[in-house]
């Protein structure tokens, strides 16, 4: 059965009743970035995510309008789960803190672990519906291998941060055609580094490096 406890791991917060400890759960979890498991208490059934907000992610777990609309647009059997079951008969598990830059890394290596039922694609960073692109597959790969490669064919990377998926355009015309905004608006949350419509984290790419 899997407990607090399995296979070794000791979450460093567990609340075992996600629906009263939704003010505590958001409340501990502000400016964090972390590995977390969702846990149905009825059937045992577990689901691994990680976010670079955990707060901003967390919360949309507690939206009932954001569940249907994933639903409807065919994701996320978790989110199936919590509407059928009801976030009291969860349990939420954090797992670990840890640095942006290995959270990809970390979550692949509970979801190896843990091998959690909910998770229909094993692959950390992937989602059930989401259109990829081949670049996004190419950095996960990368990085689940332990090896180097460096990107240095991209100017603008544009980082969704409820997702942790990236996307890379040519210039920042491409990217903000596929924001939606105007080229100057694009350059000012760039050079600001703020996060544009709560979402994305727009910055210069040059090179960079995935172990």
């Amino acid at each position: 059965m899997k407990n607090n406890y399995y296979k070794g791991i000791v979450p460093i917060y567990s609340y075992t009743n996600a629906y009263i400890f939704k003010e505590k759960v958001l409340s501990d979890n502000k400016n964090k970035s972390g590995i977390y498991k969702w846990v149905n208490n009825i059937n045992n059934k577990c689901y691994v995510g990680s976010s670079f907000y955990l707060y901003k992610r967390l919360s949309k777990y507690y939206s009932v309008n954001f569940l249907t609309k994933e639903i409807n647009r065919g994701s996320s059997t978790v989110y199936k789960a919590l509407l059928k079951y009801g976030h009291s008969n969860f349990r939420l598990d954090i797992l670990e803190y840890c640095d942006k830059e290995s959270l990809i890394k970390r979550e692949q290596h509970y979801i190896d672990l843990l091998k959690p039922e909910y998770n229909i694609l094993k692959m950390a960073g992937s989602r059930l519906g989401s259109k990829q692109s081949l670049i996004t597959k190419l950095l996960i790969a990368d990085s689940l291998k332990n090896r180097y490669r460096k990107l240095e064919f991209s100017r603008v990377k544009v980082l969704d941060i409820d997702t942790n998926i990236l996307q890379y355009f040519a210039n920042n015309l491409e990217a903000a055609k596929y924001l939606g905004v105007s080229v100057r608006t694009l350059g000012r949350y760039k050079s600001n580094i703020k996060i544009l419509k709560k979402k994305y984290l727009i910055t210069n790419n040059r090179s960079i490096s995935y172990k």
